[in-house]
C-alpha cells in the first residue's frame, strides 16, 4: 500500500476488507446551476455558464392541393404556416393561410388570412390576458386589405394533459383599406378554442371567433375552423391533416 492509504483504518465487512480511501470516487464536479429571471418572469437556467432555454419555437407548414378534370377543370391550392412558442408565463401564436383556385382557367379564389396573438397567463389562476391582430386580403372583395386589432381576457375552461378548452372575450376595431368605406369599426370579440388529443397520434382541433359591430350587432364577421390531425411519421414530424375553414361576413361587399 502507498503512504496515502496506510493512515486510514480499514473497515471490515464480513469476509471483505474495504479501504474507505480507496473506494472514494473522484468524478467530475456537478455543474453549478444558476437561475436567471427575466423581466417577463421567464426563467433561464445556466449550466456552467451556458444558458439553457427558453423553449424552442414550434413550426408547422401545411400544403394542400386538389385537381379535377372532365366536363370542367378545377384546381385549388392551399398553403399554411404556423408558429407557436409557449412558456410557463405566456404563449405567442402566428399563422398565415393562402388559398387560390381556378375553374376552367378562370380564377375564382385568391385570398389570405394572417392571425397573431400574444397571451399572458395569470399565475395560479385560469384567466389570461391577450392582444391579437389580424390581416385579411381577398382579391374579390371591394377592399384591398382589412386589418383588425383587439384585446381582452380569456379563461381556461378545461386544462389537462389531453384536453384544452379556452374561451375569450374582448374588444377592438377593424378597418378596410382601399374600399368604399375606410372608417374604423368598433368590434367585440367572442372566441372559443378546443384541442383534444384522441390518442398519442391523433388530435382534433376546433376554433370559432365572432366579431360583431358594437354599434350594430346585425353587422358581424364569423370565422370557424376544425381539423383532425394524424401523425404519419413521428421521426420526420409528418402529419396528415383534414380541415375545414369558413369565413362569413354579413356585409360581404
Amino acid at each position: 500500500p502507498d503512504a496515502a492509504t496506510e493512515a486510514v483504518d480499514p473497515v471490515e465487512t464480513g469476509e471483505t476488507t474495504v479501504d474507505e480511501a480507496a473506494v472514494e470516487e473522484i468524478g467530475t464536479p456537478a455543474p453549478s446551476d444558476e437561475e436567471i429571471v427575466l423581466n417577463d418572469g421567464e426563467v433561464l437556467i445556466e449550466v456552467d455558464g451556458e444558458p439553457v432555454g427558453p423553449p424552442p419555437w414550434k413550426r408547422q407548414f401545411e400544403l394542400g392541393f386538389n385537381g379535377a378534370t372532365g366536363n370542367s377543370d378545377n384546381t385549388s391550392l392551399r398553403l399554411k404556416l404556423n408558429l407557436d412558442r409557449k412558456t410557463d408565463y405566456s404563449e405567442f401564436s402566428f399563422d398565415i393561410i393562402y388559398s387560390n383556385a381556378f375553374a376552367d382557367g378562370v380564377e375564382t379564389q385568391n385570398n389570405s388570412l394572417q392571425n397573431s396573438r400574444m397571451e399572458w397567463f395569470l399565475p395560479e389562476l385560469p384567466w389570461t390576458y391577450f392582444v391579437a391582430q389580424q390581416t385579411e386580403y381577398d382579391q374579390f372583395k371591394a377592399y384591398n386589405v382589412r386589418i383588425s386589432m383587439n384585446t381582452g381576457v380569456g379563461r381556461k375552461m378545461i386544462d389537462t394533459d389531453r384536453t384544452n378548452w379556452k374561451v375569450r372575450l374582448g374588444f377592438g376595431a377593424s378597418r378596410e383599406i382601399g374600399g368604399p368605406d375606410d372608417s374604423y369599426v368598433p368590434e367585440m370579440v367572442l372566441g372559443s378554442k378546443l384541442v383534444h388529443e384522441l390518442t398519442e397520434f391523433q388530435t382534433i382541433k376546433g376554433e370559432i371567433q365572432a366579431f360583431p359591430d358594437v354599434t350594430d350587432f346585425t353587422d358581424y364577421r364569423l370565422q370557424a375552423e376544425a381539423s383532425w390531425e394524424v401523425v404519419v411519421d413521428p421521426d420526420a414530424d409528418l402529419t396528415l391533416k383534414l380541415s375545414a375553414l369558413d369565413r362569413y361576413d354579413s356585409t360581404p361587399f
